[in-house]
């Protein structure tokens, strides 16, 4: 995963050396830079950085307001600008948000005015905080643009754009129009975003989106990230409560990555842990034996399973090199493997376990064309069943006293 940091094309004075040495250490791969209007003599501070750049243009606060077609000729010039920016620093996507009140229709309209390839829509809460200055026409609540699913289609089918979602606004519009707030996200999902917006937020059930650390909100950032892509662009938006010092932020992303997870082929460095998780109380709680193995035999075993061609172990790990857990693929015959997966007590109740799971399965059934993927469970084992089952299992029958989920693409 690409992670980036959200700053204002105003932040030159403290964030710039900041911004700098964080980039040089790795901690991100790009800046996504606020355009804020008639700020033009900033742009040169910024191309000195020589970092990658997605820009973000203004929104209703500052003026830019799509969906009203009386402010056409202000975002027609506030666009410019931004485009100025995005032309100066090589930027190959521009965020816009499809603004408050009016219709999408004429968000869709002045879309296609904007003549850039590069620019693509936000996804908004549904209730619209109200800038400085705007007068609505009537008593009726004013909404944002691009606060579902069908608001969002209707611009990139129309325009030809892609998409960025915003996983807290997601949450908001969810609140608003009363949904569950994971259905929710996962609509916009089937929009194939071209990148992302994260946060956390103080209230899950809040119509109005706040910038919460991702630590120290409420939603499960595990699980909204360990179902995308390994190539996902996702941009930070968490706020930053010192003048002279990104180490929040930093903070913040050493959380994200705790979440970007990736899956490789089990080596001989991975006994230990590998040992540790086998034991763990509620691995052997609920494995069959119901006993811990002794460090001997799970050497032997070790050895016996990476050297067997029908015996496939897979581990996994965050980017920040975290342990994560374990999955193994035993052949039974030649159309079925039984599948063993285990995530490590850190990562339980993260909501991570089900979409790995997924991740991964769904690849090693693409792997193996004609394939069927097969895991026992113990009734009694609730948690492991309804991973299986949100992970594309359905259960079969009973053998044994032990469920059987199946799994075939």
């Amino acid at each position: 995963m690409e992670f980036g940091l959200k700053l204002w094309s105003i932040n030159t004075d403290y964030y710039l050396a900041e911004a700098r040495r964080l980039y040089e250490k790795g901690v991100y791969s790009y800046i996504e830079l606020y355009a804020v209007p008639h700020t033009l003599e900033h742009i040169e501070k910024w191309k000195k950085l020589d970092i990658p750049f997605v820009i973000h243009c203004p929104h209703s606060a500052h003026g830019f307001n799509l969906a009203s077609k009386e402010s056409e000729s202000e975002n027609l010039k506030l666009f410019e600008e931004t485009r100025l920016y995005a032309d100066a620093l090589d930027a190959r996507i521009i965020v816009v948000h499809g603004g408050i009140g009016g219709d999408i229709n004429e968000t869709a309209r002045q879309f296609t005015l904007l003549n850039d390839s590069r620019a693509i829509i936000e996804n908004k809460p549904y209730l619209a905080i109200l800038p400085p200055g705007y007068v609505p026409k009537s008593n009726a609540t004013i909404t944002c643009r691009g606060y579902d699913k069908n608001e969002i289609e209707r611009v990139t089918k129309s325009v030809g754009c892609g998409f960025c979602l915003d996983f807290v606004h997601a949450v908001c519009s969810a609140n608003s129009l009363k949904k569950d707030i994971y259905e929710h996200i996962r609509s916009f999902m089937e929009l194939k975003p071209t990148m992302y917006h994260l946060s956390n937020v103080r209230d899950p059930a809040s119509e109005y989106d706040s910038h919460m650390h991702l630590s120290a909100g409420k939603l499960k950032i595990g699980r909204l990230l360990s179902g995308l892509a390994d190539s996902a662009k996702i941009t930070l938006e968490t706020e930053k409560e010192f003048a002279d010092s990104l180490s929040d932020f930093e903070a913040d992303i050493m959380h994200a990555k705790k979440f970007d997870i990736s899956w490789r082929k089990a080596v001989k460095e991975d006994l230990e842990n590998l040992f540790n998780l086998r034991n763990d109380a509620e691995t052997v709680k609920n494995s069959f034996s119901n006993k811990k193995v002794e460090y001997e035999d799970h050497v032997k075993w070790f050895s016996t399973v990476l050297s067997s061609k029908d015996k496939l172990l897979f581990t996994a790990e965050s980017a920040n090199k975290d342990f994560v857990g374990q999955m193994r693929f035993d052949r039974e015959n030649e159309r079925d493997f039984v599948v063993s997966f285990s995530i490590s007590a850190t990562f339980r109740g993260s909501g991570v376990a089900s979409h790995i799971l997924k991740k991964q399965t769904d690849l090693f059934c693409r792997a193996h064309k004609g394939c069927r993927l097969k895991a026992y469970i113990k009734p009694e084992n609730i948690k492991s069943s309804s991973c299986f089952k949100n992970a594309g299992f359905i259960q079969e029958h009973i053998i044994d006293g032990s469920y059987c989920y199946v799994k075939e693409i």
